[in-house]
């Protein structure tokens, strides 16, 4: 009997441990990724390896013989993003986005017809996208609203003036529609209309002015008639002025969409009623989940200068639909990338189905600063 006595405690004992470990692997399991900290991790990432100090803006790409000139328009309006996220999620971080804002300046040509961003910063021969532009209004206006008094006064001030450089792109040919790239007006493209769309409902929200709601009407309206595949809602990618249809599809040319339809339905767009608006937004959105994540991973099988925007359109979708599947997709997406794409060092994939496995000695600011956005939003609340 004493043996049997001296035995039970131990075998006890066990069981209590093993119980304490099962509960803390669930635990762990269901804690929520740290899409914030990986975020931040990506930005440090950047400023230490591309941050040009001398002008305050960030190089284009790193190579073995350290980092390019400045990035083009397209990745400053990326990084600007992914720079409101850090804000967002850590206000230490609002000193290096004003200093951003300020110094996205030194791209602005004040040459005609009407002024606005150019692709480098100037001076130089002009060369001016529409899209570019439109991306940097979305940003402005959500740096704007982050930033309080004066700080916030100029980066809509700022939203202000460039888009009105993207609505000199629209004109009557086609209908209607904003041209791609303003030296060259041989399409109307997705990129240029769906983001110009979302830049006017945001600057109707921040400011109040009918105009911006009836553009982005103006602008949704067109491009969902030119643009958009009947058979599955999903975005082509251009029409050229002849006609012609370019019926390639990239996630974020969905995905912006996506968020129009939402911001329509939310600024009483004349386009239809609030409920036929969101639906077609939820078609969209599950549309786009069937055409672009794999089913068996999770990832997003697209660039990631598009994935990023197409994982923020589900967040989005999720809060103003209340549909937990477009984040779940979305955060999916985003567990992946980070435990199959962060390759050595913490450098990011140009695609966000592609697994790294070795260090990338040369890497791009717009892959970085698109993972970067990505887990800050998830990290936020996709709003």
């Amino acid at each position: 009997m004493l043996e049997t006595g001296k035995a039970g405690p131990p075998k006890m004992l066990a069981l209590t441990l093993a119980a304490q470990l099962i509960a803390a692997d669930a635990s762990a399991r269901e804690a929520p990724p740290p899409f914030a900290e990986w975020g931040l991790e990506a930005i440090e990432i950047i400023r230490r390896d591309l941050y040009l100090s001398e002008k305050s803006l960030y190089a284009d790409k790193m190579t073995d013989d350290g980092p390019s000139g400045p990035a083009f328009m397209w990745g400053c309006g990326v990084m600007l993003s992914a720079l409101n996220g850090a804000a967002a999620v850590d206000p230490s971080y609002r000193p290096w986005l004003v200093e951003y804002v300020h110094a996205l300046e030194r791209y602005w040509s004040e040459e005609g017809p009407v002024p606005g961003l150019d692709v480098l910063p100037t001076p130089k021969p002009v060369d001016r996208y529409y899209d570019d532009n439109a991306w940097v209004v979305i940003a402005l206006v959500e740096s704007a609203d982050l930033l309080g008094g004066e700080e916030s006064a100029h980066a809509l001030d700022f939203a202000q003036r460039t888009m009105d450089y993207v609505l000199s792109g629209e004109d009557a040919t086609l209908g209607g529609g904003i041209y791609w790239r303003e030296s060259d007006k041989a399409s109307k493209n997705t990129c240029s209309n769906s983001p110009s769309a979302v830049a006017a409902y945001l600057l109707y929200q921040a400011t109040g002015d009918d105009g911006y709601r009836d553009a982005g009407d103006r602008l949704l309206g067109w491009t969902l008639q030119r643009l958009q595949d009947p058979a599955d809602g999903l975005m082509w990618d251009n029409i050229a002025v002849d006609g012609s249809i370019e019926k390639t599809k990239w996630s974020y040319n969905t995905a912006l969409t996506i968020r129009a339809l939402l911001l329509a339905a939310d600024t009483g767009s004349g386009l239809g009623t609030p409920a036929a608006l969101r639906t077609e937004a939820s078609r969209m959105a599950d549309a786009a989940i069937e055409y672009w994540i794999d089913p068996e991973t999770g990832a997003i099988d697209d660039g990631a200068a598009f994935a990023h925007l197409l994982a923020e359109a589900l967040l989005v979708a999720a809060g103003s639909l209340e549909e937990p599947r477009y984040r779940d997709a979305a955060e999916g997406a985003l567990v992946w990338l980070r435990e199959h794409g962060a390759g050595p060092g913490g450098i990011y994939p140009g695609r966000w189905s592609e697994e790294t496995l070795e260090p990338r000695s040369e890497w791009s600011l717009m892959d970085q600063a698109s993972a970067a956005r990505g887990f800050l939003v998830g990290g936020n609340d996709g709003s």
